[in-house]
Formats: C-alpha cells, structure tokens, sequence
C-alpha cells in the first residue's frame, strides 16, 4: 500500500504457490480496507486466511468512520462463494480483530 492505495505493480505480480496469509493492517477507513481486500485476497491460497485487523475499531467509530469491519462485511457479501469469517480464531475472551479472520474455501 502507497499513500493509503494498493500499489498495483505490486498487486499484479504474478501466480504464488504454496499457502499464503495475507495480513492487512494499514488505513484503516472501509474503502481503503475493502479495496486492499480486493487486490491482496488473491493471492490467498484455499484453506489459509487474510486477516482483517483492528476490526474492533468500528465499535469505537460507530456510523461517523466506517472502519475495517465494514470493509469485511462488504466483501464478503461481494466474495460470499470464497471466503468466510472464521470466528473460531476468536477464542480468547479478547480479540482487536473480531470477524476479521477471512478464510479462502474456494478459488
């Protein structure tokens, strides 16, 4: 991410093999958020995660910031047939990140 936009060159490199995380923890308004998941879930492999983080932080903004759960919710309305919120990676009585723990079922 550049400046608060995914950098496309970067975006677009090419196939990756094997399992890959990706891990998004930069803006964190929804549309910088959404748009990184659009770029970055990609190269999510079947069976691993892209984590959303701080998705806690929309409780604290309310409707003012749309924040990174909102982004989340959005692409997984937009990517229901591929990813999904993995909530049994909230198992501690804790988390910054709660629903942001996306895993890719299907390419």
């Amino acid at each position: 991410v550049n400046e608060g936009h995914v950098d496309e060159e970067h975006a677009e490199e090419g196939h990756v093999e094997g399992h890959v995380l990706v891990i998004l923890d930069s803006d964190h308004k929804a549309a910088v958020v959404l748009e990184e998941l659009r770029h970055y879930s990609q190269f999510v492999t079947v069976g691993s995660y892209c984590i959303v983080e701080d998705t806690r932080l929309d409780r604290m903004w309310h409707d003012d910031v749309p924040g990174p759960l909102s982004a989340v919710k959005q692409f997984i309305r937009d990517n229901n047939n591929k990813f999904v919120i993995d909530r049994s990676k909230e198992e501690m009585i804790f988390t910054q990140h709660p629903q942001g723990y996306l895993k890719r079922i299907a390419m």
